[in-house]
């Protein structure tokens, strides 16, 4: 189940747990044009001009995180915090991880 946190509370996450990620799962256009926070990961669960959900969402954020955590690490089991302006598209994909494996996932 994805938990739900405030932005202090994700912070705090963030702060006391090294292994901790945020996730921006807000568009390029929106990432680039709105601003973003440090260090997060950016990768949009949707797109214009569609705004179709990214069927290889959870495939590509592996390889990300692969990309960043030493050899060994299980990522499924970081804690990954999700991103977006609202909450529901970043609820959306935290659901989509969970489904596929991710046990430690909050909604900002």
């Amino acid at each position: 189940m994805i938990k739900e946190v405030n932005p202090i509370e994700a912070f705090k996450i963030l702060e006391q747990q090294p292994d901790a990620t945020l996730i921006d799962v807000r568009s390029t256009m929106e990432y680039e044009f709105v601003g973003h926070p440090l260090n997060a990961i950016h990768l949009p669960l949707r797109e214009p001009p569609d705004w179709d959900t990214a069927s290889d969402f959870v495939e590509r954020l592996r390889v990300k995180l692969a990309e960043q955590t030493p050899t060994g690490v299980s990522t499924e089991d970081m804690p990954l915090l999700m991103l977006c302006r609202s909450g529901a598209r970043s609820k959306l994909a935290g659901e989509m991880l969970i489904k596929d494996g991710f046990t430690d996932v909050y909604n900002v």
